[in-house]
């Protein structure tokens, strides 16, 4: 009975094989028959990323930390979202909170990576002629203190031709509905993000149908950045709150990708 559970050909080996993501984009990504469809880019790489994930985790499930890194180094799908510091890392005997951390690095290069791969499937036409909707959501250097979800903000305010949020709350178009000014003014900060009901509520009457449209996909790619911004400050605060040669130690794992992080992880909710 083992044998025909373990056989490689069997409907159970598969479901053992399949990760989470997998299992939730064939139950997403299937039509009101249960037929699959095409997957886009961005979901077949997700997809691939956990499956060439898949034999490092049974690796380390086994105490094998040296072999899980090694296979890890041979994949270059793997290899890319990893530097030689995180890999050397992944190959110690770390405490679960470290590998934690390193698990948080690595994963914040696949997401990014997703991210660009949504992006760039959300522009129609000549991508290299079509605006991306993630850059103009970056926190830019000549304003630090804003993050994503402060310039999803200011995009609206500049899409609706509305100069400040003073004058948003006074605006005609939204005499019949409910501003809760508190909440209007921690987005317009970027330190709380709006539900999804009260952002879509006032892009309905402040911005014509294409607006609107393209105020979903910022909405989005916020979302995105505003979690990743979170994941940012995780790792900054621990490599931070380390000292003497285990400091050293962390801020050589998180090398480049922890300056990465922060660009996005300032004041989010």
């Amino acid at each position: 009975m083992a044998a025909a559970f373990d056989d490689p050909g069997s409907a159970t080996n598969s479901f053992a094989q399949m990760g989470a993501w997998e299992a939730h984009l064939l139950g997403a990504m299937c039509d009101d028959n249960g037929t699959k469809t095409l997957w886009p880019q961005s979901a077949q790489f997700l997809c691939d990323v956990e499956r060439a994930g898949r034999q490092a985790a049974i690796l380390f499930d086994e105490g094998q930390l040296q072999a899980a890194a090694e296979y890890i180094a041979s994949l270059p799908l793997l290899h890319r979202f990893i530097s030689p510091e995180v890999l050397h890392g992944i190959a110690q005997p770390l405490q679960p909170n470290d590998r934690l951390t390193l698990r948080d690095i690595v994963a914040m290069e696949i997401w990014l990576s997703l991210l660009a791969l949504w992006d760039t499937e959300a522009r129609l036409g000549d991508i290299e002629e079509t605006p991306s909707y993630v850059l103009p959501l970056l926190t830019q250097d000549d304003e630090p203190a804003k993050n994503s979800v402060a310039r999803l903000f200011d995009w609206l305010l500049k899409a609706s031709k509305v100069e400040s949020p003073a004058a948003l709350l006074r605006d005609p178009r939204l005499k019949k509905f409910s501003i809760q000014v508190g909440t209007l003014g921690a987005w317009s900060r970027g330190t709380n993000f709006p539900s999804t009901s009260y952002g879509t509520a006032i892009a309905r009457v402040m911005l014509s149908d294409t607006d609107q449209a393209t105020f979903k996909i910022l909405t989005a790619a916020a979302r995105q950045l505003n979690f990743l911004g979170h994941v940012g400050q995780h790792i900054d605060e621990v490599v931070s709150s380390l000292e003497g040669a285990k400091a050293e130690q962390a801020k050589q794992f998180g090398g480049s990708c922890q300056q990465r992080c922060r660009v996005e992880s300032c004041g989010y909710s």
